[in-house]
């Protein structure tokens, strides 16, 4: 997709205009559209791991600091691996002869400029040696697709380069953030490389190699118990096979404060000497082949703290009729064995794996576990380089990923700041406002930025808004004079009318401005500030309104704000010792910075690792550079278990042919089941799961294998475990970690997570009891909007993009005149029930039928969630001849809800939803001429569009998105189209992948961008890092497959409710 502007056109002008003006329009029109293009921008996994990442990190901040080296422009771009000879067709057009940029070949060596040929291609003779390398700066002029981008080229060392042999790295420049989304497609594609991996810090650490003789631990040992040294035997023919490869050794192990090094050591002994099979490595006979050191420095072990750590050993494969045997031991400074904590095991086989141990610091014999029991030990071998990832190789990427935030002081936006804590309304009687930000204290020195985020609303009589940036030095005699003293500078002077503000005069709601400028680049040393103030046509001042934060840890220079009090009066100051600031967001080409610290702390970063019923956490918290580590282990108590014999239950046909909660009609009292046995009750024969009957164990739901038939009656018994979600917190004002113990339930956990008690920070939801195993999900990292931090930038982007597309509606809800929306989706939307028709609901909006989801054939009908939850959804009598059927529930009505808190305006509403529809041109389903015409003919403002859930992973689905959306485009309705919902883990209909709700949620958004219509996505809560805080094996909990319960609709609706927000 080409650009619709340059950078250089949008930012300088063309020809380049120093007075040059950046439009607002122009601007967010070209970060839209460079976001679009990031979507598509692949990681050169190989090359980045061929890199130093420190050097690499500091080629990276380089190319921001130090700029670029433009060359002549290149007629093409290959993004992707290509053969560099013959004549070929790169982004659609044919070379002859062509300049072509090669920015992402599987050798990294070979990237750079080309001039294609028939035969082989040459080097362009501008990047030919490599001095000529290193930041090399190209903008594209041609190709369907990257035509009008600019890509640079850099190198890990410029000193040492050789062209040819070392990586050359490439990426589009047209703003840092470029450099961002770069790391953030290696990590991710290094994390799903990893073998073991679960998610980012909130889950068990990754590691790096692959077990060939694997003993987990259930047990544990700890350290306090005085046990000193510890040693495994591993039988070749039982244990290892001849040949396996071994270079690590893996151990769940704690120290004490006296122990500064672990040591290993790997013994040979012949399966042949019978006279040492009961005894402790070193014997007669015994050959040591090696002794590692590590320094407890080293790891990330904690006094006190079982952590599985890692040895690396020499590489070494296992040979015919010989015992290894493994020992570990602590050392202290003085190389005396101290105290070692140990994880072990109940294992069945010969005496030699057992284990052994030394009871005290130096005894000079081994003691013998018991038969039945052994170490957690294990032996495993390296993941090869080329195949995955290692632990190192991903911590060192994200640390490239932080340490480039903090060089570009780029940082997430966070709603607490921007929102203040009161606000100085109309009836303060102010008529301007100014505040001061001191580079290298707000911001570092040098940084750019091209806008500030302001809340602010204008009193009646008021069409536009001055905003001027004044900059003086911070040692200026005239430091606390008002702004614009005849000393000062004048770096921006921009007027916009309201309606390009998306401001209302006289509108009582605060709302989000970006006051954009030309680039400006914030001098350390130096006192920048911001003046705003509304005006009339004529440009006299008029009231407006701003919020204000109380925070401490402020300087006196960023305390310096100004004031009118009348429309002709001179500026007020502010008491510097008063500590109070109006909050801003930095804009960096459509990106902020936070600039108003919040209280509270704040959790940098925490892992959890789940050990039986213990969890052990670690985390690191604080703000403002006062941060503190904390961790603790703590004893989760085991959810309720227990043992069902021969409990009576019809089996009934099954109601379809995929194996769902919905289809599999008979529950057993319990879920979490194991140890099945069903029997015919008339003669006890035991029946055979998948021939006889269906079954998920999971969901304790089950029927008859056939969809046809007569019903029969069995007895079935298991075993059976209770679900629950426990809430471990942080505790700021102590420094430890604390558990909130939640309610033990059998298939309906996630509505009843428990919250955080006053004054803690939550860390962790933990899933207990599922037969999946125990699970920590991370909510540490979640954003005040509701997303993880790491993708909250993406989500406050399309929370702007969906902001500005629906200005008509939000002008309407401002000025309080009355609004109708429209759904025109499938089930999730139309919430029917009542043994509805397909005909009655074709063309008629708000049927008898719609909004009965606790009525029969509703999603809550038949329900896997408990009564007393259901029992808050309230039922109403709209009138309708149906009587108190009706529910309020779901996505739409929670929107309706915010916008009814938000503004005085009546909402209306038309549900055109029919359950089991899909987006095509069918009966009944999305491009039904009839379906389609009485909706786009209702007249609404704007029509929510619910497809995907019944598609998932079909190709029609984006083409008649844009379909539907151009229908209600011409006539006048905007169209708002909505991701759609993650299917359950244990969902097992064939189309119900993972990896086809992906394909399905790419379709819905590119639909969106290609009508130009609001959308809002559903992967920022259901992404792998879990903002909503749920296992998968709770998402689409109303049916365990494709429909969100009540927890999950309060925050999808809370998502769409920020389509439509002033306050975000």
């Amino acid at each position: 997709m080409a650009l619709t502007k340059t950078p250089q056109q949008v930012y300088e002008g063309s020809p380049v205009d120093p007075n040059h003006r950046v439009v607002p329009a122009d601007a967010r029109r070209l970060s839209e559209e460079i976001r679009e293009e990031y979507l598509a921008i692949g990681a050169n996994v190989e090359a980045l791991e061929a890199l130093d990442i420190e050097d690499r990190l500091d080629a990276m901040e380089g190319t921001v600091t130090a700029g670029q080296i433009s060359k002549a422009p290149v007629e093409l771009v290959a993004p992707a691996n290509v053969t560099l000879s013959g004549e070929q067709t790169i982004d659609g057009v044919l070379t002859s002869a062509s300049r072509v940029a090669v920015t992402n070949q599987s050798s990294a060596q070979q990237n750079g400029i080309y001039v294609t040929a028939s035969g082989a291609w040459t080097r362009a003779t501008d990047m030919d040696t490599s001095a000529k390398v290193n930041l090399t700066t190209v903008l594209v002029e041609g190709g369907e697709t990257h035509g009008a981008e600019s890509w640079k080229f850099w190198v890990a060392d410029p000193d040492t380069f050789t062209l040819g042999s070392d990586a050359i790295a490439a990426v589009k420049v047209d703003d840092p953030k470029s450099l961002k989304d770069y790391l953030d497609a290696e990590i991710s594609g290094k994390v799903r490389q990893t073998v073991r991996r679960t998610s980012e810090l909130g889950h068990a650490a990754a590691v790096a190699s692959i077990a060939v003789a694997e003993n987990s631990p259930t047990s544990f040992f700890a350290a306090s118990e005085g046990y000193s040294d510890w040693s495994l035997g591993f039988d070749v023919g039982n244990d290892l096979a001849v040949g396996d490869a071994i270079d690590v050794v893996r151990a769940l192990i704690d120290v004490t404060a006296t122990t500064q090094v672990i040591r290993v050591k790997v013994w040979k002994r012949a399966l042949s000497d019978t006279g040492t099979q009961g005894a402790g490595p070193g014997q007669a006979g015994d050959v040591l082949l090696q002794t590692r050191d590590l320094a407890v420095s080293d790891t990330k072990l904690v006094p006190g703290i079982a952590r599985t750590v890692e040895f690396p050993l020499e590489y070494f494969e296992a040979e015919e009729d010989v015992c290894y045997l493994v020992e570990i031991d602590a050392r202290t400074a003085g190389d005396e064995r101290d105290a070692l904590g140990m994880g072990w095991l109940t294992e069945t086989g010969s005496q030699r794996r057992s284990g052994y141990f030394r009871s005290s610091g130096n005894p000079a014999t081994w003691a013998n576990l018991s038969t039945g029991s052994a170490l957690g030990i294990t032996l495993a071998r390296s993941v090869p380089a080329t195949a995955s990832a290692t632990a190192s190789d991903i911590d060192a990427l994200r640390d490239a990923r932080t340490g480039l935030d903090g060089a570009l002081e780029v940082g997430l936006f966070r709603q607490a700041a921007t929102l203040g804590q009161g606000e100085f309304g109309f009836t303060s009687g102010i008529y301007a406002w100014a505040q001061a930000i001191v580079g290298g204290v707000d911001t570092p020195g040098g940084m750019p930025a091209t806008g500030f985020r302001i809340p602010f609303k204008a009193a009646a009589g008021a069409t536009r808004v001055r905003f001027r940036i004044w900059s003086r030095p911070v040692g200026a005699w005239w430091l606390s004079q008002a702004p614009g003293n005849t000393f000062d500078r004048l770096d921006a002077d921009v007027t916009s009318t309201l309606a390009e503000l998306g401001l209302v005069a006289g509108d009582t709601a605060m709302a989000e401005v970006v006051f954009r400028f030309p680039r400006l680049v914030f001098e350390d040393g130096w006192l920048h500030i911001w003046e705003l103030e509304a005006q009339d046509d004529a440009g006299n001042r008029i009231l407006s309104a701003i919020p204000h934060r109380t925070d401490g840890g402020f300087t006196t220079h960023q305390l310096r704000k100004w004031w009118r009090s009348g429309a002709a009066v001179a500026w007020s100051a502010g008491v510097t010792s008063t500590t109070y600031r109006y909050p801003f967001d930095l804009v960096i080409d459509g990106y902020e910075t936070a600039q108003a610290p919040s209280i509270s702390d704040k959790i940098a970063a925490a892992s959890a690792e789940i050990i039986g019923n213990a969890i052990i956490v670690e985390g690191i918290a604080g703000r403002s550079g006062d941060q503190k580590r904390f961790s603790g282990r703590l004893s989760l108590v085991a959810p309720a278990s227990g043992t069902v014999t021969d409990e009576e239950l019809t089996l009934t046909p099954r109601g379809g042919a995929a194996i769902l909660w919905s289809y599999l009609r008979n529950r057993t009292e319990h879920a979490q089941m194991s140890n099945v046995v069903v029997k015919r009750a008339s003669d006890g024969v035991v029946l055979v799961k998948n021939t006889d009957y269906a079954l998920i164990e999971e969901l304790g739901c089950l029927s008859l294998q056939s969809t046809s038939g007569d019903n029969l009656d069995v007895l079935v018994s298991y075993d059976w475990t209770s679900q629950r979600y426990d809430l471990v917190s942080y505790v700021p004002a102590t420094g430890e970690i604390a558990v909130t113990k939640g309610v033990d339930t059998d298939r309906d956990a996630q509505e009843r997570i428990p919250t955080a008690p006053a004054g803690h920070v939550p860390l962790f939801n933990v899933r207990l009891g599922a037969s999946t195993g125990n699970e920590a999900i991370p909510v540490w990292d979640v954003s005040p909007a509701g997303v993880r931090r790491a993708i909250a930038a993406d989500a406050s982007e399309e929370d702007a993009r969906n902001r500005r597309l629906l200005r008509p509606v939000l002008r309407k809800l401002r000025a309080g005149d009355p609004v109708t929306l429209l759904s025109y989706g499938d089930s999730n939307f139309a919430q029917i029930g009542g043994g509805y028709s397909l005909a009655a609901v074709r063309s008629e909006a708000n049927t008898i039928y719609h909004d009965r989801t606790l009525d029969s054939g509703g999603l809550l009908h038949d329900k896997p969630i408990g009564a007393d939850i259901l029992a808050g959804i309230t039922l109403y009598d709209t009138g309708d001849g149906a009587g108190l059927v009706h529910t309020r529930f779901g996505i739409v009505w929670e929107l309706i809800r915010a916008l009814e808190d938000g503004y005085s305006s009546t909402i209306s509403y038309e549900n055109r939803s029919i359950p089991g529809t899909r987006s095509e041109a069918l009966t009944y389903h999305g491009l039904d001429s009839v379906r389609l015409s009485a909706a786009t003919g209702a007249g609404a403002d704007f029509a929510i569009i619910g497809f995907g859930q019944n598609e998932l992973g079909q190709s029609y689905t984006r083409a008649n998105v844009i379909d539907i959306c151009e229908a209600f485009l011409a006539e006048g309705t905007l169209p708002l189209v909505m991701g759609c919902f993650r299917p359950n883990l244990a969902d097992l209909h064939a189309l119900h992948t993972d990896a086809n709700w992906r394909f399905t949620q790419r379709a819905l958004r590119e639909a969106a961008l290609a009508a130009d219509v609001p959308y809002v996505s559903t992967e920022v809560l259901y992404e792998d890092g879990e903002a909503m805080g749920l296992s998968g094996y709770d998402h689409c909990a109303a049916t365990l497959d494709l429909h969100p319960g009540p927890y999950e609709v309060r925050r999808l609706g809370a998502r769409l409710a920020a389509a439509l927000s002033d306050s975000l």
